[in-house]
């Protein structure tokens, strides 16, 4: 499935960095909502990475999260990590991933397991039962 016209992030590696982190992830299914690559497991979103806002050049990816874990991960690292607009306040969570030191920053270990987080969130019990081996 070929991307919408407006599509462009700014350096697509990173959004294959993110495909990487999703695929051992059973039934993540990538989509385009908006424009935009967005992340689900039966319909469910997970993830969405974000080229740009609002015309506003940015590659982010916006994870599904507690508000917890938002608020500790900004208060860890308020330049990686920050409050999306719209989903922020169901606590989801913002990884500015050209804030990420290269691709041996921790910071993309803790984003695996944000998106693996994300993924038992939506995904059926199963399914999650079946990736963990007593399924």
């Amino acid at each position: 499935m070929s991307p919408p016209a407006r599509y462009e992030p700014g350096d697509p590696a990173l959004l294959v960095r993110v495909r990487e982190l999703l695929a051992d992830l059973p039934e993540v299914e990538e989509h385009f909502g908006v424009g935009h690559p967005q992340f689900q497991v039966r319909a469910k979103s997970l993830a969405m990475f974000m080229p740009e806002h609002h015309g506003v050049a940015w590659d982010a990816v916006w994870v599904k999260a507690t508000t917890e874990v938002q608020q500790d991960l900004i208060a860890r690292d308020g330049q990686r990590w920050f409050k999306p607009p719209y989903v922020g306040p169901r606590g989801w969570v913002g990884a500015r991933l050209t804030a990420f030191d290269g691709e041996a920053d921790p910071a993309w270990d803790d984003l695996g397991e944000l998106l693996e987080s994300a993924w038992r969130s939506v995904a059926p019990k199963r399914v999650v039962a079946a990736h963990d081996g007593s399924g």
